[in-house]
């Protein structure tokens, strides 16, 4: 339904790679979960962004 509202899906708890590869599968093109981080305050997420250069939305 939401990919025909034109609604982008964020899957949250992803935790293997298992999981990653059936949410791919179901055309999920974002997550979140321990696989890909585990939770981290202001500062830690901010100094992340910082080295890998990632673009701030």
């Amino acid at each position: 339904m939401a990919r025909r509202l034109g609604i982008e899906i964020l899957c949250e708890g992803v935790e293997t790679e298992d999981q990653l590869q059936k949410l791919l599968a179901s055309h999920c093109k974002y997550g979140q979960g321990y696989l890909f981080s585990p939770p981290m305050d202001l500062e830690t997420f901010d100094a992340y962004v910082d080295a890998h250069e990632l673009e701030r939305k």
